[in-house]
């Protein structure tokens, strides 16, 4: 099933993410969604967003997670924390925590196999600079990022990678067509490599989800391409009306 995640970030209060969610889980109630829908507020709101949307079929994700199990880590959140603020998803490797808070794709990989310890389902995510891509590696790169960040506990059901170009993010562009069907289809490819090499057995297509600007008037013909699972969607998200067009468009 095509999943849409929304992607909060450091936005919204307390009362904001719960209006917000509020709102969402009534109007999914009132006339049901084509979609699995996965909301990722900030750490704060967890537990309150979980128990409006716990009567739905919305789930609740989370943006990160600690490496680490628990201890002197000042200022992480464990995944076991997350599953017992009701997540069942966490988003991992961000772009943002990336550039802004030094990830490696290594990092990204432990967190994704504390994730798995707890049965949270990890988005990881991997995406190209707009240098990197005016110099013709973009390829390379999210191979790079694929083949780094990706653990060995992954499996069809625990893992879903979401395609963002950094250059996309909240700056209103677009890969055209060709680009986003291209990459996707070399992410799956490069997954396909990937397990293959680990021995890690997958009986159907690791789900690769689009992100990068997306809203209720772009979403249906990203959502039309080979290989697109589904979309993680930021700014739009932030607007009950508009997430929910976007839903029922998927």
């Amino acid at each position: 099933m095509t999943v849409i995640i929304a992607n909060w970030k450091m936005n919204k209060g307390f009362a904001g993410s719960l209006d917000l969610a509020t709102d969402l889980h009534n109007r999914i109630n009132k006339k049901p969604v084509n979609c699995e829908v996965v909301l990722c507020p900030s750490f704060p709101y967890l537990s309150a967003v979980s128990k409006i949307i716990s009567e739905s079929l919305v789930k609740l994700g989370a943006q990160d997670c600690g490496f680490k199990g628990s201890g002197a880590y000042t200022g992480d959140v464990s995944a076991s924390m997350l599953k017992d603020s009701g997540c069942d998803y966490v988003i991992l490797g961000h772009s943002e925590r990336r550039s802004f808070h030094g990830e490696t794709s290594f990092i990204i990989r432990e967190k994704a196999e504390a994730a798995h310890l707890q049965d949270l389902i990890t988005i990881i995510c991997v995406g190209e600079t707009s240098l990197e891509k005016d110099k013709g590696q973009a390829l390379a790169v999210i191979e790079d990022q694929l083949n780094n960040s990706l653990p060995l506990s992954m499996s069809e059901e625990n893992i879903i990678i979401a395609y963002e170009p950094v250059w996309a993010i909240g700056t209103g562009k677009k890969p055209t067509i060709n680009e986003i069907a291209e990459m996707h289809t070399h992410i799956k490819d490069c997954v396909k490599d990937f397990i293959k090499l680990h021995g890690i057995l997958f009986e159907k297509d690791v789900r690769i989800v689009y992100g990068g600007s997306v809203n209720p008037d772009n979403c249906k013909e990203i959502l039309s391409i080979a290989n697109v699972s589904g979309l993680l969607v930021g700014g739009a998200s932030l607007v009950s009306e508009d997430f929910y067009n976007i839903l029922i468009k998927a």
